[in-house]
C-alpha cells in the first residue's frame, strides 16, 4: 500500500498527488502486486473534491481508497509507503517521524526544511513539482529495498527511534 496520510488541505500536496496519479499508475501497474492499492486518509475542507476524483479515478481502474480519518498506528501497519508532499516544507512532520517509527518507507518532497530530515533507510525524496516517472522510481526503491530485507522496517524503525526520541530532536 502506498498511503497519503494528513489534513486534506490546500498545500499539502492532496491535488498534485491526484493530477499524477493516472500516468503514475501506468508507471506502475504492470510492475506491482495485484493487491497494490494507493490509500488515502485524514479529513479536511478537499474532502468533496477528492470523493469527485475518486471516482473518475476507479472508473480508470486506478486501484485507489479513501479510507476517512482513521488512527494513523492502525493505517501504518499495513503500508508500505507514505507520501508527505507538502507544498512549503515537510520539516518538522509528525506523519514523517510516525511513519518512520513503523517502519514505514516515506517520500518527502522537496521543499523548504524537508532535507532537515536527512539520510536514512526508508527515506527518499523528489521533486518539487511532482512527476510521475520520479515517483514511480522512488515507489519501486522502496518496495523492491524491502523485498531484499526482510528486516528493512526493523532497520528504518530503529534508525526512526533513535533520530526522533533524543532529547535534542525533542527541544
Amino acid at each position: 500500500n502506498v498511503l497519503f496520510l494528513g489534513r486534506l488541505t490546500e498545500g499539502k500536496g492532496l491535488d498534485d498527488l491526484l493530477d499524477v496519479l493516472p500516468k503514475l499508475w501506468v508507471n506502475l501497474r504492470e510492475k506491482v502486486s495485484n493487491d497494490f492499492v494507493f490509500n488515502i486518509a485524514g479529513d479536511g475542507p478537499l474532502l468533496f473534491r477528492l470523493i469527485e476524483k475518486l471516482d473518475l479515478l476507479k472508473d480508470s481502474a486506478i486501484p485507489i481508497a479513501y479510507c476517512g480519518f482513521v488512527d494513523s498506528n492502525e493505517i501504518l501497519n499495513s503500508t508500505s509507503v507514505v507520501l508527505s508532499l507538502q507544498e512549503d516544507t515537510n520539516y518538522p512532520s509528525r506523519v514523517v517521524a510516525e511513519s518512520l517509527l513503523a517502519g514505514c518507507n516515506v517520500i518527502i518532497r522537496d521543499t523548504g526544511d524537508s532535507r532537515m530530515f536527512g539520510e536514512a533507510p526508508g527515506i527518499q525524496y523528489c521533486n518539487e513539482a511532482l512527476r510521475a516517472d520520479q515517483l514511480s522510481e522512488l515507489i519501486l526503491n522502496a518496495l523492491d529495498s524491502a523485498r531484499q530485507n526482510e528486516n528493512y522496517s526493523d532497520l528504518i524503525r530503529r534508525n526512526a527511534i533513535s533520530r526522533f526520541n533524543s532529547a535534542e530532536y525533542i527541544d
